[in-house]
């Protein structure tokens, strides 16, 4: 009975893993989804007048938005991720050591093994690096499109500068936290 639970439990927390693992994909895409349709939103509407002060507020509200859904998003990324790091680790801490269930989780999770630790390094990247892009793009769009003026497109310069900086040691603190809690 012991053993067909154990096989139980082991089929219900891959699922669960599964589950986390393939909504990150998914909110990889509704990133970008969203995105672009606040982009399209401000394209598309002909009604807009962008010499308004007030839509000008609206709309530096509305651009300046989009880096935060992005990063919102990213911490649910890793927030998918670790749900699936701290199942591998149940497996590998309560499965027989030589079994090949926790062999693969060790395998699966592993910086010695190239090709899972590499897929994850692409993921975080694209997550992550894609947010950045997204931060410095919007803030020059603000800066150049919107003529904020030049003292505070500097101050908003330098908050992007600090939000990068501190995004990716928390990024890399965390990414590191992953793979080397064997």
């Amino acid at each position: 009975m012991e053993k067909e639970t154990a096989v139980e439990l082991y089929n219900n927390l891959k699922e669960e893993s599964r589950y986390y693992i393939s909504h990150v994909q998914t909110l990889t895409i509704m990133k970008f989804i969203a995105i672009s349709a606040i982009i399209s939103l401000f394209i598309v509407n002909k009604e807009f007048n962008f010499e308004s002060a007030l839509n000008k507020i609206f709309l530096v509200i509305g651009i300046g938005l989009i880096p935060f859904v992005s990063f919102y998003l990213d911490l649910k990324v890793l927030e998918m991720t670790l749900h699936a790091r701290s199942i591998s680790q149940f497996i590998e801490q309560h499965y027989s050591e030589n079994s090949i269930l926790t062999k693969w989780e060790k395998y699966i999770w592993s910086k010695d093994n190239f090709l899972p630790y590499e897929r994850s390094r692409i993921t975080f990247y694209t997550s992550v690096g894609s947010s950045f892009a997204i931060l410095i793009s919007v803030w020059a769009f603000i800066s150049f499109f919107i003529k904020i003026g030049f003292v505070l497109s500097l101050v908003i310069g330098v908050l992007v500068i600090l939000i990068i900086l501190f995004g990716s040691w928390f990024s890399y603190k965390y990414y590191l936290k992953i793979w080397t809690s064997n």
